[in-house]
C-alpha cells in the first residue's frame, strides 16, 4: 500500500501524525504495525494473536521496528521530524537482528526516532530497561513513556527513565477529570517543569477532547482529529517549528553511578554527621513510613551489611507488594527472606570489590517526595558509630536510587504477556484501541 509501507508482503507501518497543538503543525509520526494487507493478519490484533501463539512474539515486534524505520526511510520522513517507534519489555536487551545496525545508523541520518516505552517496561525489567535506555541514548534518539496515567507505577519512575516526552494515556483526554486524574496530572506537571519535557495528549477526537488536552498542559497531541493511520506516499513537510531536546532530559546515567555509590554522591552535598545505630534506625524507620505513604506512585531502593544488623528485610517485601519498585542490596541475602516474600521484592548480592560494600542506604522517591539516608561505620569507633547524611536534594536522591538500581539482579522470568496489539491499533476511539478497561 503505496511508499512508507516498509515491508512489501510482509510486516509494514502505517504514520499517525503527531502535532502541535497551538498551530495543528507536524511535528511527527508514530509508526503502528500492520501485516500483509490482504491477509487475515492484516490488522493488529490478529498479527499479535497468531505471533503469540506461535512462540514469536519477539521476532514480530523487531520486525515491526524493521518496518517502521525503513518505512520511514523509504517515505523521505526527513529531520527535524521525529519518528515514534514500539518497543516491548521482552526484546529490550535480545540480539539486532541481520542488517539492524545498518538501519539504525540511516535514520539516525535522516530523522529523530523516540522509542515509546510502556510501565510494563518499567516495573518488569527496571534493570534491563535502563540498559536499554543508555544505548539508545547513544544513538542520540529519544524516550517516550507511553500510556502515563493508565497505571500509577509509570509516575514513579518519571525521575529514572527521564523521557523527553510523556504521552498521557487517553482515558484522561476522554474522561471527566477527578482526584485521581488530578494526582496523575500534578505528577506528569512537576516532572515536566523541572525537566521541560513535552506532555503529549493521545486519544484528541472532537472539540471537547481538545480543551481537555490543552487544560492538562499537553503540548503535542495524536488521535483522528488530526488524522488516522496512513501510508507515507509523498515526502512530509518538514516541521517550521521543530520540537528541541528538553534539556533536563536524556541523561545517560548508567555508568556514571555505577562507579559511585550513595554515600559518596551524600558526602558532596551534605553534613556528614555522627549518629548510633538506634539513630539511623529511626531515621529509616521515617523513610519507610514516607514510602508506605506514596504507595504506587513510591520508589524505595536500600543498601545494607549482614552485620548491621539493620533494615527489616520483610519490611521491604511488604511494602515491594504496593510500591512500584522495591529493592534491596546486601552482602548475603540467603537466609533473610522466603521465596514466597521476594515475588515482588527485587534484590541483589553486593560484590566484595564493590565500593558500596559495607554502605547503608535508604532512598526514597516519588512524583512530590525525595529523601535518603546514607550511613557507614565510623572509623573513629567501628563499634558502635555511623558516619551518615539524611539528604532531600532531588536530583542528588536521584542519583542514588540509579547508583542501586543498576546493581540489582534482572529477572526476566518477571516480563508479563505484553498487550502489544493494542499499542498499534492508532489512537481513537476507546473501542477501537483494544484497550477497554483503563
Amino acid at each position: 500500500g503505496g511508499r512508507g509501507g516498509g515491508g512489501g508482503g510482509g510486516v509494514r507501518s502505517l504514520y499517525q501524525p503527531i502535532v502541535r497543538l497551538d498551530t495543528a503543525e507536524v511535528v511527527g509520526y508514530e509508526a503502528l504495525a500492520r501485516g500483509p494487507a490482504t491477509s487475515p493478519l492484516a490488522m493488529p490484533d490478529a498479527l499479535f494473536a497468531a505471533a503469540r501463539r506461535h512462540g514469536r512474539l519477539a521476532e514480530l515486534d523487531w520486525a515491526c521496528r524493521v518496518a517502521a524505520l525503513q518505512g520511514a526511510i523509504d517515505a523521505g520522513v526527513s529531520s527535524p521530524t521525529v519518528l515514534f517507534v514500539n518497543v516491548e519489555p521482552e526484546v529490550l536487551l535480545t540480539d539486532l537482528p541481520a542488517g539492524m545496525p545498518e538501519l539504525v545508523d540511516k535514520a539516525r541520518e535522516q530523522f529523530q526516532v523516540t522509542m515509546e516505552l510502556t510501565e510494563r517496561a518499567l516495573t518488569s525489567r527496571p534493570v534491563d530497561l535502563m540498559a536499554f535506555i543508555d544505548t539508545v541514548r547513544t544513538f542520540g534518539w529519544w524516550i517516550a513513556l507511553d500510556d502515563v496515567g493508565a497505571d500509577p507505577h509509570s509516575l514513579a519512575l518519571l525521575d529514572l527513565v527521564r523521557p523527553e516526552i510523556v504521552k498521557l494515556d487517553l482515558h484522561l483526554v476522554q474522561g471527566s477529570c477527578n482526584p485521581a486524574c488530578a494526582e496523575i496530572l500534578c505528577a506528569v506537571g512537576s516532572y515536566a517543569q523541572r525537566t521541560g519535557a513535552f506532555v503529549l495528549a493521545e486519544g484528541i477526537e472532537d472539540d471537547s477532547h481538545m480543551e481537555n488536552a490543552l487544560a492538562q498542559g499537553a503540548e503535542l497531541g495524536q488521535g483522528w482529529r488530526f488524522g488516522h493511520p496512513q501510508t507515507l506516499d509523498e515526502p512530509p513537510d518538514v516541521p517550521r517549528q521543530p520540537l528541541r531536546r528538553p534539556d533536563g532530559t536524556g541523561v545517560a546515567l548508567n555508568t556514571a553511578f555505577l562507579v559511585t555509590t550513595p554515600f559518596a554522591l551524600g558526602a558532596d552535598i551534605g553534613t556528614i554527621r555522627s549518629g548510633s545505630a538506634g539513630v539511623i534506625a529511626s531515621v529509616e524507620t521515617f523513610l519507610l513510613y514516607e514510602a508506605e505513604r506514596l504507595g504506587a506512585l513510591g520508589v524505595l531502593l536500600a543498601s545494607t551489611d549482614k552485620a548491621s544488623g539493620l533494615h527489616d528485610l520483610r519490611r521491604y517485601a511488604a511494602l515491594a507488594e504496593h510500591l512500584a519498585l522495591v529493592g534491596v542490596l546486601s552482602d548475603d541475602l540467603s537466609d533473610d527472606l522466603s521465596y514466597d516474600e521476594t515475588q515482588r521484592l527485587r534484590t541483589g548480592v553486593v560484590h566484595p570489590s564493590d565500593s558500596l560494600r559495607g554502605e547503608l542506604a535508604v532512598v526514597v522517591l516519588g512524583p512530590h517526595f525525595a529523601a535518603a539516608l546514607v550511613a557507614r561505620r565510623s572509623t573513629e569507633d567501628a563499634s558502635s558509630l555511623y558516619d551518615y547524611a539524611v539528604v532531600f536534594d532531588r536530583p542528588s536522591v536521584i542519583g542514588m536510587a540509579m547508583s542501586l538500581l543498576q546493581r540489582l539482579t534482572p529477572r526476566a522470568a518477571d516480563v508479563a504477556v505484553p498487550d502489544t496489539e493494542s499499542r498499534h491499533a492508532g489512537t481513537s476511539p476507546r473501542s477501537n484501541t483494544g484497550r477497554l478497561d483503563s
